[in-house]
């Protein structure tokens, strides 16, 4: 392998890992911008004047928790088959970082 094909192939494999991560973080900030406004509403009730990100953080990983608890139901699950089948698997790097987080989620990983 010369040293132009090295380097193509290379950049061609960050792209298809940096696509979907950007992807993934672009929707994680709209989703985050949506709560801000009931996060500082609990931080005001809770009379937090700091760490109002923090609890923007963890209604972020609830929301993901219930996700993934719809996630076990029967019809949402099938749901979500459909949307990896026919959507998701369309997208440049999907099953090379669904197949590293399934690595690093098992027991063994």
């Amino acid at each position: 392998m010369n040293a132009l094909q090295f380097l193509r192939t290379t950049m061609v494999g960050g792209l298809f890992l940096l696509v979907p991560l950007t992807v993934i973080g672009m929707i994680a900030l709209q989703i985050v911008r949506f709560m801000r406004p009931i996060t500082a509403y609990l931080a005001e009730a809770l009379g937090m004047t700091h760490g109002v990100r923090v609890l923007e953080v963890l209604a972020l990983l609830v929301l993901c928790l219930l996700a993934g608890l719809l996630m076990r139901l029967g019809r949402v699950g099938h749901v979500s088959n459909w949307l990896e089948r026919n959507i998701l698997s369309l997208l440049p790097g999907y099953e090379y970082i669904r197949m590293r987080m399934n690595e690093l989620l098992s027991p063994g990983g």
